[in-house]
């Protein structure tokens, strides 16, 4: 499935090329010449063909946001969890020996709240 699903462009033109030259051998009306039976054939096969590309193509757009979002999901977890661990090193800013004078510390922890929020 998946040989079918990686080269599914190739394999729906081989198959419109092919349809096009034997089609006319199976089916052929007496109205038309074998060149308009050809070109009728390819313009038919043409719009399905593309029908198909898009459909396929969306299904993989789909597929893919859907994948994105469950990233982006385990990504803000794991970002969440660093900034805990980071705050928990820390600590909360009033626990500290406030003689420090160091806002770092206090900038920091804000900014990690912010961020985790």
């Amino acid at each position: 499935m998946n040989f079918v699903l990686k080269y599914i462009e190739l394999i729906l033109a081989a198959a419109g090329i092919l349809m096009m030259f034997v089609a006319p051998y199976l089916v052929i009306p007496e109205t038309l010449n074998l060149w308009k039976f050809i070109a009728i054939s390819g313009v038919i096969i043409t719009i399905v063909h593309g029908i198909l590309k898009w459909i396929v193509r969306r299904c993989q757009r789909n597929i893919r946001r859907e994948v994105i979002k469950e990233v982006k999901v385990v990504l803000q977890d794991r970002t969440n969890n660093n900034l805990t661990k980071i705050s928990m090193g820390f600590g909360p800013f009033e626990e500290r020996n406030k003689d420090n004078g160091d806002s770092d510390h206090r900038i920091i922890h804000q900014s990690i709240k912010e961020i985790s929020a």
